[in-house]
């Protein structure tokens, strides 16, 4: 009896998943919206700098917080673009974003957060927005997948329903997210921001440059990171990073890794910091070669914002002084020449 039950209860569940994935969504159900002005702003960032030479730097959320590109153009003396996204989009999507943001001549540093070099997708979160914000995702997953992401988070199927019903019926209460959904009036929006006096997780927050504003000081209480531990490469994202590189070449750009910060724990072993460092540049040296060393990105807790991932202004400082060495070591042709 207890058997037909969780049968019954299971087989339910499914048929309930498969409703949401083929009849409600997608629709504007609660999510990070500011990731798509985010994403729709730096689009634009990126087309208003095409066709000069430059330097991409690209990633998640900690490319986004974490190197100036304003700092790191002034002090190479060549346009540089931060295209820091949201490591929780995933790998493809955030190469997909980048691949549109470069152009022939350019030269090109992914900073990707470690657990993108072993995905397992899709995660609740992606599904989440992409029901919410990014049709065009959602529509492109397979059954299972959408049906796999929305069993990751079972809140969603109650508020696809709500959704659906408030669009009818009380569409001011969607309106913010609708509106986010306008690239057209997200950019719009974003060249009339003033200057940010305070700290948001907002599109309308960034310099022109796709900076992160106003992250000053040292709010992070939480563990630290483990330089020392390896970084899984699995065979997806070294197979998503390989067709990516390939069309890099054939865009003509240069593809470099720089690694991620990390948090500084008490007792760091150098010789383990090293030799994870060694071991990752050797598995990811078919895709391309790895510009900086871990090392050179352990800092301490005064420097990091809000996460182990995001560095404050003076973290980002730091970091981004370091990359401008690391960047005048290579040979003089790798950097683009400004035109």
């Amino acid at each position: 009896m207890r058997y037909i039950i969780i049968l019954f209860a299971t087989g339910a569940t499914c048929a309930t998943l498969f409703f949401c994935a083929g009849t409600l969504a997608p629709a504007p159900i609660s999510a990070e919206y500011w990731v798509r002005e985010m994403i729709a702003v730096k689009r634009s960032i990126a087309q208003s700098n095409s066709g000069r030479k430059k330097i991409v730097i690209a990633g998640g959320s900690s490319t986004l917080f974490g190197i100036d590109s304003r700092l790191l153009g002034e002090e190479l003396g060549i346009v540089a673009v931060n295209y820091g996204l949201h490591a929780g989009l995933g790998l493809a999507k955030i190469l997909g974003e980048t691949a549109g943001a470069v152009g022939r001549g350019d030269l090109l540093l992914l900073a990707l957060e470690t657990p993108l070099y072993c995905v397992d997708e899709p995660t609740g979160w992606q599904a989440r927005n992409a029901i919410a914000w990014d049709p065009d995702t959602w529509n492109s997953w397979s059954l299972r997948a959408q049906i796999r992401g929305l069993s990751l988070d079972p809140r969603i199927a109650g508020e696809l329903v709500a959704a659906r019903t408030w669009m009818q019926s009380r569409p001011d209460i969607l309106a913010p997210r609708v509106a986010a959904l306008d690239d057209a009036l997200t950019r719009a929006k974003f060249a009339e921001a003033p200057p940010p006096t305070y700290f948001s997780y907002s599109a309308f927050h960034m310099d022109d440059l796709g900076n992160m504003q106003r992250a000053e000081g040292a709010r992070y209480q939480g563990p630290a990171s483990q330089p020392e531990s390896r970084t899984r490469v699995c065979g997806s994202s070294m197979q998503m990073l390989s067709a990516f590189a390939l069309q890099m070449r054939e865009k003509g750009v240069r593809l470099y890794f720089v690694n991620p910060p990390y948090l500084a724990p008490r007792d760091v072993d150098k010789g383990k910091v090293d030799e994870s460092d060694r071991q990752f540049a050797r598995e990811i040296a078919p895709v391309g070669p790895v510009l900086d060393h871990r090392s050179d990105v352990i800092f301490d807790r005064n420097y990091f914002f809000n996460t182990r991932w995001h560095l404050n202004v003076e973290g980002r400082r730091l970091r981004t002084q370091r990359l401008v060495q690391a960047l005048r070591s290579m040979a003089a042709t790798a950097l683009p020449i400004s035109n």
